[in-house]
């Protein structure tokens, strides 16, 4: 996400200006142009800026990564019918981040803030299940991480015995 700031003296003296940003708390500094004052990331200090100078700074920033990361380990057993299901999404809902930026010089202070949508992402779902009946066992390892998604299962069954039924020819 990169925006800009305008600045500038609309005085007939020279003034010391101070350009003061507050990030949305879901973003990260990566980097602008002028740098910020030393030991910062968000304080700009302009010194005896002549009558009628504009500049701009442009900051470059990003949100803050969706965090997702699971592990989900699952296990089996039974006699009879033994089911289980379930089911990981890699979707991320959409969000807005609001940045303020606050320019000052003496007396003055002027305030103006910009708000960004942060597009959803849509992702890939993952559903897994198993079921089964007679002696069942069944497990499952499931790794998670923003560029993958990997399953792992290994099923054990026996099945129980079932009489075929025997068709009358006529109900064909």
């Amino acid at each position: 996400m990169t925006y800009t700031i305008t600045y500038g003296n609309n005085q007939l003296q020279p003034v010391d200006l101070v350009v003061r940003e507050e990030y949305d708390q879901r973003t990260v500094f990566i980097d602008s142009y002028p740098l910020p004052d030393p030991g910062t990331n968000n304080i700009w200090t302009f010194r005896d800026l002549p009558p009628g100078k504009h500049g701009q700074i442009k900051i470059i920033m990003r949100t803050v990564k969706p965090a997702a990361k699971a592990d989900i380990n699952g296990e089996v057993q039974g006699t009879g019918f033994a089911s289980t299901r379930g089911k990981l999404s890699t979707d991320f809902e959409g969000y807005t981040v609001t940045n303020n930026v606050q320019i000052s010089s003496g007396e003055f202070r002027f305030t103006d803030s910009i708000t960004t949508l942060i597009k959803p992402i849509v992702g890939s779902t993952l559903v897994f299940s198993e079921h089964g009946s007679g002696t069942y066992q069944a497990e499952e390892q499931l790794d998670y991480s923003s560029v993958s998604m990997t399953a792992e299962r290994n099923i054990i069954a026996r099945s129980s015995p079932a009489h075929p039924r025997t068709l009358d020819p006529r109900s064909l």
